[in-house]
């Protein structure tokens, strides 16, 4: 089976890819959207005729996507389109849905959207993120990064909510904590970050530096109703070996195991009281995440993910 991604997020290029590989299949990338919009159609048909893929993948909503070269060439070629929808359930409506229409076999991280898909005539699967050991993992602590609680992650006004009983509270008991990501410090942002706390945009190669450094890495998420679909920031912090204490949503109870391989706050007053506890209990926090790297290693990595969605693919 041979592969071409048409796109190079952290979670393709760090994930699915080099899990496809790690199970013998043939990948590659040709990230269309670093290609002036006018070029791309002339770059994909070398890497089709090149490479000969039995399959085109897409994913998301990447920016200066040409989506329509990529419709074009399949259908010129007869490729199958894939398309994962890493953005569900969000923004199923505004971008899934027209990506979905438009490809031969789709795949989400919401198993409640599957029969709306099925609706549409597509053959749909659920595939979740994992995390790949190779780059996700425990690494020495950097005295640059010594925090008690980090945040990697951009300020998106859709959880709003969920941002300020996470870190507000933090902020007011002037803990030590470090957020990198978008947005954290616009003028018209309904939740401000002080530059003191602020540490701009993180290159995401030193994300497991980040994550192995800090006590406590805390998580955020868009979706708050689906029992499988999580930011993939949860697979990484996991991954890397860190105590992970996230936003309650469903996925995580539904997924894991509170006090096992993670915990959960679900106000403010468990924010505090969750945050406090475990910078305390520095071998209850040391024991949680290494039983969450365990765990995640054993069910949750990039091989898992690639493995099942070959196995929907042949099915």
């Amino acid at each position: 089976m041979k592969i071409l991604f048409t796109n190079d997020p952290p979670v393709i290029a760090y994930g699915l890819a080099p899990g496809l590989v790690q199970i013998g299949v043939e990948v590659q990338t040709v990230p269309l959207w670093r290609h002036p919009w006018e070029n791309q159609r002339e770059v994909l048909t070398k890497a089709v005729e090149s490479f000969h893929p039995d399959f085109l993948f897409t994913e998301g909503d990447p920016p200066n996507f040409n989506r329509e070269t990529v419709y074009s060439i399949a259908s010129q070629y007869g490729i199958p389109v894939i398309y994962w929808a890493i953005q569900d359930p969000v923004w199923f409506q505004e971008i899934s849905r027209y990506c979905a229409a438009r490809s031969d076999y789709v795949f989400t991280t919401a198993i409640e959207l599957l029969p709306e898909y099925r609706k549409l005539g597509k053959k749909a699967e659920l595939l979740l993120f994992g995390c790949n050991p190779s780059f996700h993992k425990r690494l020495p602590p950097s005295p640059e990064y010594l925090y008690d609680l980090v945040f990697v992650g951009s300020n998106y006004p859709r959880r709003l909510e969920a941002t300020r009983y996470m870190l507000e509270p933090l902020l007011r008991n002037q803990a030590s904590l470090m957020v990198w990501g978008h947005w954290w410090q616009q003028e018209d942002a309904l939740f401000q970050l002080p530059a003191t706390n602020y540490g701009g945009l993180l290159p995401y190669n030193l994300l497991p530096l980040v994550y192995s450094s800090a006590k406590i890495v805390l998580g955020l998420h868009l979706d708050n109703n689906s029992i499988t679909q999580t930011s993939v920031r949860t697979y990484e912090v996991l991954g890397c070996g860190a105590f992970y204490l996230t936003q309650y949503t469903p996925a995580h109870e539904h997924l894991f195991k509170r006090g096992t391989h993670l915990d959960w706050a679900e106000n403010t007053e468990e924010l505090l009281e969750r945050s406090q506890y475990y910078l305390t209990h520095s071998l209850e926090r040391e024991r949680i995440a290494q039983t969450g790297q365990e765990y995640i290693y054993t069910h949750h990595t990039v091989a898992h993910r690639a493995q099942d969605l070959v196995e929907a693919l042949r099915s």
